[in-house]
């Protein structure tokens, strides 16, 4: 649980962001961040030292002017992509949840993890957890393995060299090597199932979306729970699964132009 000094410096550093967010460009400063919030000059200029270290905030040595850096900036190409992709992958997901009758979600790649963007929830007593914001491992999970075995060489090997393994079940991957020979396979075939390997009970089958490049920009999966889907019936879904990957794929780089 987050302590009550904590949340109070985040909360100050929070309000030293909004201040210069709302500035016009080149007024704000330390000493008008402290008037308006009320923080000591001194608290301000460490909230400061340590925002411009981490690029969310530029400083220019002539005017003394603070204002926001890269990394803002960044952040809101980030959520605009993928909230856009969400957008155009709903009719898809929408289609797809309608045929199976099963959890349709869409992952990305994001600190590597497998992040949620969009979830269409199955209509029925029991579903699948994995809501929109949280992620999860990507040797453990169908989307996972398919963002990683997407990558390119180099960059898979990097991101499997910070991997700590879990074993989240008897079926979790538990070794590089282990996961490299999945990896392949999952490149191979253009899809990656997960059994019982995050979740005891839950069954998934995941494919790439890719751009205009061949690139992967995002994976989409059916999930379900093992005591209505079996292993057969979610392979049987595959066709229709690539299918929406697919459309979803044209549609991002189509209204990108």
């Amino acid at each position: 649980m987050i302590s009550a000094k904590d949340k109070g410096m985040l909360e100050r550093g929070f309000s030293v962001l909004e201040f210069i967010a709302g500035s016009k460009p080149g007024t704000a400063n330390i000493n008008s961040v402290s008037k308006a919030t009320g923080i000591p000059k001194s608290t301000v200029y460490r909230l400061v030292s340590i925002e411009r270290e981490l690029g969310y905030l530029l400083y220019d040595e002539q005017s003394r002017a603070l204002s926001l850096g890269i990394k803002f900036f960044e952040l809101a190409a980030l959520h605009s992509n993928t909230q856009s992709l969400a957008d155009l992958a709903a009719p898809q997901m929408r289609n797809l949840s309608a045929l199976t009758g099963e959890t349709i979600q869409l992952s990305v790649f994001d600190e590597d993890r497998a992040l949620f963007i969009s979830k269409i929830s199955a209509q029925r007593a029991i579903t699948i957890r994995g809501d929109i914001g949280q992620s999860e491992p990507l040797y453990a999970t169908s989307t996972g393995k398919v963002l990683l075995a997407y990558q390119k060489s180099t960059e898979q090997s990097e991101i499997i060299g910070r991997l700590t393994f879990h074993a989240w079940t008897n079926n979790t991957i538990s070794s590089v090597e282990e996961l490299e020979r999945c990896l392949i396979t999952v490149k191979d075939e253009g899809y990656a199932l997960a059994d019982e390997e995050y979740d005891s009970g839950v069954i998934a089958a995941a494919v790439p979306i890719l751009d205009s490049r061949k690139q992967i920009i995002a994976a989409i999966c059916i999930s379900a729970p093992k005591f209505r889907t079996t292993r057969e019936q979610i392979l049987e879904w595959l066709p229709e699964l690539k299918k929406a990957a697919y459309q979803i794929g044209i549609k991002s780089f189509t209204d990108a132009k």
